[in-house]
């Protein structure tokens, strides 16, 4: 009973994991092989050429695995002869795949292990995926769940971030069957859960069934018949819809299974029929010979139970039906007997010797029972005895070692790779570190070159401005005077006897004062054009202010018209200044003064010095026209212009005062008179 069962959900077994491979067998067909193999030699020893191999190879693992090997090989020489590392990837999968359904394991794990290492050195994710699977499913097939397990888990991490979904939902049905198989039924139904609804997200119809059937085994793990049948029928529905008839003849076996555990012979029966049927179609002699024992069993157990409700006729007779069910068994074993010997199935031969033993016991055969019985036990001995056993734990071992030093090599590779891209991360953030210096040197240094173009800038603007102003002056200024002088010396040659009608002291004085005012200009002109040089600076003494006001005073007596005072502070007023720079002031601030005065009746001009909070303080006042905002603007800005003889002075006396720290202040009203303040720090 438990040999029979183990059977059953073995067929299914298989068809789980060889499932997708069939799909794609079936939908590309011998029309697409029959044109890879027109194109195949009209291709150059190049990459596509290695494409059309290695497809051959696939396709060709689901009809004819010598071929499929000699594609895979043909394809793996020319990538690695081209040095492809895709080519070297995608052919040796092909590989793995056809020694996995030979049967041969070890083959395909080290294709697998290659897929996965190169996968790894490409950063080829989507391959490392599938090699990881492939890998996870040859363990699960050989046995070796935890392994399996690892890598499906592996595969399933990486399908989720990599957003693989089709590899996602096969990872979670791998996983379901992991668990089924180790008896875990509620994790087994969670996963097949998860993966019916993302291969139902994707409308593949394949995927859906097999979860299905998944589901079915692990309700039956779970002891519910009715949930158990209910999802087999759906699965075999979606079969049907597909035509898959392999699918569709797992579904119907493992029903048939589930109704005989529930010693529902009839229908146990009926489904075994219809799936014997689908594998006969096919041609699938492997398949045959487990149905045959599987129905003959069911014959078996009828007898044994006395339930003969699979016979439709039960007007023949009690007797009569068991004699039919006897003769059903033993006819169905015998074929069974055949093909397994055929095929090698040593398995199934066991279980058949167990099956015909029991049905000669009932028949009373009891020295053929025995006979049956030994064969089984030869059989089973030669497969389970000691040495074998011992021998298998051995090459388990020898297998176990080998795949170890190719996880050890496979993480030395991850180890690697880790080191190298961490050295690579660093040496990235030397490289922008440098960039960052260099960048920021660069910027650093455009900057001051930027504010050094600007000093310059400002010192050729400000250059031409003194040129302008320079040449304004001596345009202006210097040309009246001269003029002045030049016509009154030359009346004086070539016309005296106009001159002798007036008083000749007049024009002498006109000459001398036209003398005056150009040498005052000239030394203004000097003493202004010193100070635009960057090395004139005021050399600062100690000067007394009564000095000072009588040296002006002898230079501006005053006249009839015009009264000019100087107010001192009694005792000695000192103040820290460059000489030459204040009387220059002075003597320009007086000069205007006396031109503001010229047609004035009662002129008065009165200069005052005096102390207060530390500080000096000189002034000069004339009762004069006054001066408007413009004019005044001279003193306190660059922007205003120089269009008069005032005009130069303000602005030299706004420099010298500027160069001596001192500060000007201006109050002045039309017709009423003006006030220069001169404050010294």
């Amino acid at each position: 009973m438990h040999l029979l069962y183990f059977m059953n959900r073995k067929m299914f077994s298989l068809l789980l994991f060889f499932l997708p491979f069939c799909v794609l067998g079936q939908k590309e067909g011998q029309a697409l092989i029959d044109s890879l193999l027109t194109e195949l030699p009209k291709q150059k020893e190049d990459t596509i050429k290695v494409k059309v191999l290695y497809r051959l190879s696939g396709l060709y693992s689901t009809v004819d695995i010598d071929k499929g090997l000699q594609y895979g090989k043909n394809a793996l020489l020319l990538a690695k002869k081209l040095n492809w590392e895709t080519g070297v990837i995608k052919s040796s999968n092909s590989l793995g795949l056809n020694f996995w359904r030979k049967g041969d394991y070890p083959e395909a794990l080290n294709y697998f292990d290659t897929v996965i290492l190169v996968s790894m050195q490409t950063g080829d994710k989507i391959m490392l995926n599938k090699g990881s699977l492939n890998k996870g499913s040859v363990y699960n097939l050989q046995g070796y769940y935890p392994r399996a397990l690892e890598y499906y888990m592996k595969c399933l991490k990486v399908s989720e971030d990599i957003r693989d979904y089709p590899d996602e939902a096969l990872c979670l049905h791998n996983i379901a069957s992991v668990y089924l198989k180790t008896d875990d039924y509620a994790k087994a139904l969670d996963y097949d859960t998860k993966a019916f609804a993302l291969y139902q997200s994707l409308a593949n119809k394949y995927g859906m069934a097999q979860c299905l059937g998944g589901q079915a085994d692990a309700y039956d793990g779970l002891k519910k018949d009715t949930e158990t049948l209910h999802y087999y029928q759906k699965a075999l529905t979606l079969y049907e819809e597909l035509n898959d008839k392999n699918g569709m003849a797992a579904m119907l076996n493992d029903m048939a299974t589930t109704y005989k555990d529930k010693k529902d012979f009839k229908n146990s029966v009926a489904d075994y029929a219809k799936a014997i049927a689908i594998e006969d179609s096919l041609g699938n002699d492997y398949e045959l010979g487990m149905l045959y024992n599987n129905i003959a069993g069911v014959y078996i157990d009828a007898v044994r139970f006395g339930d003969y409700s699979t016979n439709e006729n039960n007007n023949i007779g009690i007797v009569n039906i068991k004699t039919g069910y006897l003769k059903k068994a033993n006819d169905y074993l015998s074929g069974a007997l055949i093909i397994n010997k055929k095929n090698k199935n040593f398995d199934a031969l066991m279980d058949n010797y167990l099956f015909i033993s029991e049905l000669d016991s009932i028949n009373g055969d009891y020295k053929g029972a025995l006979e049956m019985h030994k064969k089984y036990s030869i059989y089973n001995d030669s497969i389970y005895n000691t040495n074998n056993k011992q021998t298998i734990q051995q090459l388990e071992a020898q297998r176990q070692i080998d795949l170890r030093d190719k996880e050890i090599q496979i993480s030395k590779l991850t180890i690697s790779n880790g080191e190298k891209q961490r050295w690579l991360y660093i040496a990235g953030l030397v490289l922008l570190f440098i960039i960052g210096g260099l960048l920021f040197l660069r910027s650093r240094n455009r900057k001051k070159v930027n504010i050094r173009l600007q000093n310059l800038n400002s010192r050729l603007d400000e250059a031409n401005k003194i040129k302008t102003r320079f040449f304004a002056i001596l345009s202006h200024d210097l040309r009246s005077p001269v003029a002045s002088l030049i016509n009154f010396l030359y009346l004086q040659k070539e016309a005296p006897d106009l001159l002798e009608k007036t008083d000749p002291l007049i024009h002498k004085q006109r000459i001398t004062n036209s003398a005056q005012d150009l040498l005052n200009i000239m030394e203004d002109l000097l003493l202004w054009s010193k100070g635009q040089m960057n090395n004139f600076k005021p050399e600062i003494t100690r000067v007394q202010v009564t000095n000072l006001f009588n040296e002006m005073q002898h230079t501006y007596p005053g006249t009839k018209e015009l009264q000019i005072n100087f107010v001192t502070p009694p005792g000695d007023l000192v103040i820290d200044t460059d000489e030459n720079y204040l009387k220059t002031i002075l003597r320009n601030l007086t000069t205007n003064a006396i031109k503001a005065l010229k047609n004035k009746i009662n002129g008065y001009i009165e200069w005052k010095a005096w102390q207060e909070g530390g500080k000096i303080y000189l002034s000069i006042t004339d009762n004069g026209p006054g001066i408007s905002e413009a004019q005044q603007q001279v003193l306190f800005t660059n922007d205003a212009s120089i269009g008069t003889r005032n005009g130069l002075g303000l602005h030299l006396i706004r420099d010298l005062a500027t160069a001596l720290s001192y500060s000007i202040k201006v109050d002045s009203q039309l017709e009423k008179g003006t006030t220069f303040i001169l404050m010294a720090c």
